[in-house]
């Protein structure tokens, strides 16, 4: 007889990554267990479970301790976006309970979080739809789009919002297209706008037209293509297909996971992508693709970019024989960590290793450490409409980013984080839409637009008598970025 599985949250979600998600639960569970749908805590007493999966909602969590079965939670991007809550709630959780997560930063954020008696976490990676994204001739994808095939195309996927970096994109595409100049190169971005992302919305109502005159500004209007999310299946894998890479600059607070960076490997296409969040995850770096480094400061996350457009024409200027030799690393990547069978027996067995070890009413309280998070200090971003503000996530950011905010040592080099412009009472503010930050240089508006020209290398500053405390003050809000100097 089929152990009995209570789902919580199995409605159809608003966004289309959760949504898939979903279905691959419910489909992957259906295989081994009898699934009943609970829409209220009233069901529980009527339907004897084995296991309560709570994928979404509140009512695993109203239910806490309080049901002779153990509960598995879905964190999804809710480590980071919903820190309140889980120091309230978690509490309530006995050590027989579970957590999935799906990036080993959130295992990180919840040890940080619990202390001696803690629930089981569960990595679990997600599957690409292999019936959708698989390889096939370049050249017939890019025929398909009506693009060129000497064309090199550089491609970015996603909800087109500031912290996904659409347009920190274009700021590498137009760096690597000036470095390819005998070359024909274009963009292709897919996606839609969302102008009321309620998160840190410092300019979303504006960003469609921030784009738009980005292009005309960066003078790449001609090498653009904006395709809508909403293609055909066919339309989507000629898209992937006809890459030569994938730029995946994300700054998104809760990228947990990422499908469309697995979903360009699957496709035998590399990627590079920010060293964050599940990202960190899911591309193997120095084979399928490169992660930028990034770390967080008192004014948003900061990423070695010098560093990605670097490694983007290492990509791009490969040999044919290398070129093929990291598409076949792509795809054998997808297929050995994130192929349906894989994630979906991943998924049943931590079920079945939660029923197994149930122990009932001798399970343990989850014990939690204090909320000792440090105060912000030097944070100059304005208000948002949604009254959300950096000081709520950076801390807990700091278990996404990749490494601490680096000191200007020897070996390395120094620039303005963003474009940057002057305003009315001669500060600097950040021209960035999800970071745009305000400073009061204090004197060091002659070194600071020295750095603006052409960069500051340690060496030089060292042999100029600069600051090395100023320079080093000013990464640490944000002013300025830090790559190695090549």
């Amino acid at each position: 007889m089929k152990k009995k599985i209570g789902i919580t949250g199995g409605d159809k979600h608003a966004w289309v990554s959760v949504d898939r998600t979903r279905r691959f639960y419910i489909d992957a569970l259906n295989q081994e267990f009898d699934l009943v749908f609970i829409e209220n805590a009233q069901q529980l007493d009527e339907n004897e479970i084995d296991l309560l999966l709570n994928f979404a909602g509140n009512i695993g969590w109203e239910v806490a301790g309080k049901v002779s079965c153990p509960i598995i939670y879905c964190a999804h991007g809710g480590a980071i976006l919903n820190q309140d809550f889980l120091y309230k709630q978690l509490p309530n959780l006995r050590e027989c309970d579970g957590i999935i997560v799906n990036c080993h930063s959130d295992v990180a954020i919840f040890e940080s979080m619990c202390g001696e008696v803690r629930p089981n976490f569960y990595y679990l990676p997600l599957p690409v739809n292999e019936d959708l994204f698989n390889p096939m001739d370049q050249s017939l994808a890019k025929d398909v789009l009506g693009i060129p095939e000497d064309t090199v195309l550089i491609g970015h996927i996603c909800r087109l919002l500031p912290q996904k970096n659409l347009h920190r994109f274009l700021h590498l595409f137009a760096a690597i297209s000036k470095k390819l100049d005998n070359k024909q190169v274009k963009a292709l971005v897919v996606g839609n706008f969302w102008v009321d992302y309620p998160i840190l919305d410092y300019v979303t109502d504006a960003y469609p037209q921030y784009i738009e005159d980005l292009i005309s500004e960066l003078g790449i209007e001609d090498q653009v293509i904006m395709l809508p999310a909403k293609l055909s299946d066919e339309e989507l894998l000629c898209c992937y297909n006809a890459l030569d890479l994938l730029i995946h600059p994300t700054h998104s607070l809760d990228e947990n996971f990422g499908y469309v960076p697995v979903e360009a490997m699957a496709c035998g296409v590399p990627v590079i992508g920010s060293a964050y969040g599940g990202l960190k995850d899911t591309i193997k770096d120095g084979v399928t693709g490169f992660v930028m480094p990034t770390w967080v400061t008192s004014n948003g996350i900061r990423m070695d970019e010098a560093y990605g457009i670097s490694k983007a024409l290492e990509v791009l200027q490969a040999s044919p024989e290398e070129k093929q030799s990291v598409r076949q690393a792509c795809i054998q990547h997808a297929e050995e960590k994130f192929t349906y069978e894989q994630c979906a027996n991943i998924l049943v067995k931590f079920a079945q290793e939660s029923m197994h070890h149930y122990k009932g009413s001798e399970a343990r309280r989850i014990l939690t450490n204090p909320d000792e998070t440090p105060k912000l200090s030097g944070m100059s971003l304005p208000s948002t409409e949604s009254g959300t503000h950096w000081g709520m996530y950076y801390s807990v950011v700091s278990h996404y980013v990749s490494k601490e905010c680096p000191d200007f040592i020897p070996g390395t080099k120094v620039n303005p984080a963003y474009p940057w412009q002057y305003t009315a009472d001669n500060h600097i503010k950040l021209n960035d839409p999800a970071w745009p930050a305000i400073y009061n240089l204090n004197g060091g508006k002659d070194l600071f637009e020295r750095i603006g020209k052409e960069g500051l290398v340690y060496e030089e500053a060292i042999q100029e008598g600069v600051s090395i405390e100023l320079i080093n003050e000013w990464l640490k809000h944000g002013l300025l970025s830090l790559t190695k100097n090549h």
